[in-house]
């Protein structure tokens, strides 16, 4: 607490001199100060008292509020402003009922009053059941308010009714008074600005994005009114816009870091990356040890191919933020697109250990296991996705686990809990577009529980192209490798042969200056399948 004012004589002092002194004061605990002790030397005055209990109330005793303004109430009784803010004191102590009272008694008292209506309303808010008195209430201190003071009256009696609706989960009822509100005073931005934040939440956003254009537009030097403006322009997917309304805030508050980076998410949105770069390295200049910035500068690089850049903005995110698994995850992805599997590995290990619910890491974790030929790495990381997934539902999930076990041979040591997962990959997805991938994971899995034969046939009737992609190498490989087992050497040869020709020409060429895209695991799992069926067919 703040020193104030420790030379005054609080005995010799005049007491209108102490009150002024108190009132002088910038923070409620020092007027709290003054009041107590000048009230212990009048404890009688109306006036002391009633500062006493109001000061309280603002500090959040309401214990010690209701005790003053009781006094208070009891030395001048016809005070209608006591009475209000003894009902105040209360309201925020549960005694909704005597708070109820209070007010009443304060309206009796100050008919003229549209304050008192205004806080019988918020009272009569807070006791079920009395919503339509509460309205009732609202709409009376409106019209006392506009008799009055005119319009700007009655529009701020909506407006504080309106925050206490919203303050009591009634967006619609708020939605209606602050609209009220802006139909009295129409160049009042407020009411618009908070308008909008309602409509924001009720998912109205057409309307919520006028709301906040009209409250930019009355009051185009304020900053928040152009951030909010652009945050609903996010959420409905208008990221331009949604830039130039934070460019707007940002005119006006250059040194606020957060408006940087929210600028920077609008541009990585709509696409336009150097310009999210540019706004999260000035967030960054400004608050350089935010590693959530520096993780999404990392993304933005990572989109712009600039790898080496991105994996140290990575990696400085993970040293401000170790346990978030999203930046271990991005710095195991751009080693990735740069084929630098060995160095992919351990971000991709820590990302799933991180977070053992994301399958995305352990998927990958495991593809670069196999590659790197650590097979206990394997072991631990498909075991960790049969544990967790081995039940799933979501034929995505059930497809990426069951493709992963099967990469090597002994289906992870559980081919039971395999070869369910990959019957409800297939049972009822006929028409999923993912289908021809789902087959290819069953032919894979046949084939690794001995069923050459049914594996060949399942590949036979995709039809893999010689021409085709990754999947098509997967397939050309389960294909060759069951042909080879069941003896048809020349046949295998040919599939072999059609898979090192995709292989050869479609997968990026690090040596070449080439980078792998997002689906670099997928062309691991091609690389990986070619390779056993050449070892197989060398045998």
């Amino acid at each position: 607490m703040r020193q104030v004012a420790a030379s005054v004589d609080l005995i010799e002092t005049p007491l209108v001199t102490l009150i002024r002194i108190g009132e002088e004061q910038d923070f409620p605990e020092g007027w709290t100060i003054f009041y107590t002790r000048i009230q212990q030397q009048h404890p009688g005055d109306f006036g002391v008292t009633l500062r006493l209990g109001k000061m309280l109330r603002l500090l959040g005793d309401s214990e010690g509020a209701t005790r003053f303004l009781t006094a208070a109430v009891s030395i001048r009784p016809q005070s209608a402003f006591a009475r209000s803010e003894l009902g105040r004191a209360l309201l925020s102590k549960g005694r909704v009922d005597e708070a109820i009272a209070a007010q009443r008694e304060a309206i009796r008292l100050a008919p003229g009053e549209a304050t008192y209506r205004l806080r019988m309303g918020i009272a009569l808010l807070w006791k079920p059941g009395l919503e339509q008195d509460a309205a009732a209430a609202f709409s009376e201190a409106t019209r006392v308010a506009q008799g009055a003071h005119g319009s700007r009256g009655a529009a701020g009696i909506q407006f504080v009714a309106a925050n206490v609706y919203v303050q009591k989960g009634k967006l619609d009822e708020a939605i209606t008074a602050y609209r009220e509100a802006a139909r009295l005073v129409p160049d009042d931005p407020h009411s618009r600005h908070h308008l909008g934040l309602v409509l924001d939440k009720k998912g109205l956003l057409d309307e919520s994005i006028a709301a906040h254009r009209e409250s930019a537009r009355l009051q185009p030097q304020e900053h928040v009114a152009h951030s909010a403006l652009a945050a609903v322009l996010n959420k409905k997917g208008l990221w331009d816009e949604a830039a130039g309304a934070y460019r707007a805030a940002i005119r006006l508050q250059p040194e606020n870091a957060w408006l940087h980076h929210l600028l920077g998410d609008a541009c990585a949105h709509a696409g336009r990356f150097a310009e999210a770069e540019a706004a999260f390295r000035e967030a960054i200049r400004l608050e350089p040890n935010d590693g959530g910035r520096h993780h999404n500068l990392g993304d933005v690089l990572r989109e712009q191919h600039k790898f080496g850049d991105a994996s140290a903005e990575y990696s400085e995110a993970i040293r401000l933020r170790p346990e978030v698994h999203a930046s271990h995850y991005g710095l195991g992805s751009v080693y990735a697109f740069c084929g630098q599997w060995d160095q992919a590995a351990p971000p991709f290990e820590r990302a799933a250990e991180l977070n053992p619910a994301d399958l995305g890491s352990s998927y990958r974790w495991a593809t670069l296991c196999v590659h790197n030929n650590d097979m206990e790495g394997y072991r631990r990381a498909c075991c960790a996705m049969l544990d967790r997934f081995g039940e799933t539902n979501d034929i995505q999930v059930a497809d990426s686990t069951t493709r992963a076990c099967a990469l090597a041979p002994n289906l992870a040591s559980d081919a039971m809990r395999v070869a369910k997962l990959v019957d409800l990959v297939l049972a009822g997805t006929e028409a999923h577009p993912a289908r021809r991938s789902f087959e290819v994971t069953k032919a894979l899995v046949e084939y690794r529980v001995g069923r050459f034969g049914s594996a060949a046939e399942a590949i036979g009737h995709l039809s893999p192209a010689g021409d085709g992609t990754h999947r098509d190498v997967l397939a050309f490989s389960i294909l060759a490798m069951a042909q080879q087992r069941q003896g048809n050497v020349e046949d295998a040869r040919t599939s072999m042969s059609k898979a090192q020709r995709i292989l050869s020409t479609e997968m990026p060429d690090v040596a070449k200056g080439q980078t792998f895209g997002e689906d670099w695991h997928e062309w691991l799992h091609a690389q990986i399948l070619c390779l056993e069926a050449e070892k197989l067919l060398k045998e």
